[in-house]
């Protein structure tokens, strides 16, 4: 009964909406993988937040300025806004921020290779404040 369903032509799917479906994927492949990584119970993602972050958004990015995704722009472009708001909620967190500092592969230098010079000194004061109290 189902397999006749199926074999019904207008079930079927063009190749233009295979094509729109494998977009989407494209899309939504980075932001599962990182999803799937962070919600992993036992590692520790908190230092990784960050990196994760702007890599997603620099991904999206682009990927957005590519003619092949042009019609998705909406899209990406709320996603991409999207992320950008998580970001600066823990742009300042103390607890993100220190757990990036210790993280062996991360430090502060990661902080002055991505973070723009206006956020770097605020992300300093947190450090010193915490570190010397």
């Amino acid at each position: 009964m189902y397999s006749q369903l199926y074999l019904d032509p207008k079930y079927h799917i063009s190749d233009l909406e295979w094509q729109v479906l494998q977009d989407i994927y494209d899309i939504l492949e980075p932001l599962h993988a990182v999803q799937t990584l962070m919600g992993a119970e036992m590692t520790p993602m908190a230092p990784l937040y960050f990196p994760f972050y702007f890599g997603l958004i620099t991904a999206l990015e682009k990927k957005c300025s590519e003619p092949r995704y042009a019609y998705l722009n909406e899209v990406f472009r709320a996603a991409i806004s999207k992320l950008k708001e998580h970001l600066d909620d823990m742009r300042f967190s103390k607890a993100v921020i220190l757990s990036t500092i210790i993280h062996p592969a991360l430090r502060f230098r990661w902080f002055k290779e991505n973070w723009p010079q206006h956020h770097l000194h605020e992300a300093q004061r947190i450090i010193l404040r915490e570190v010397s109290d």
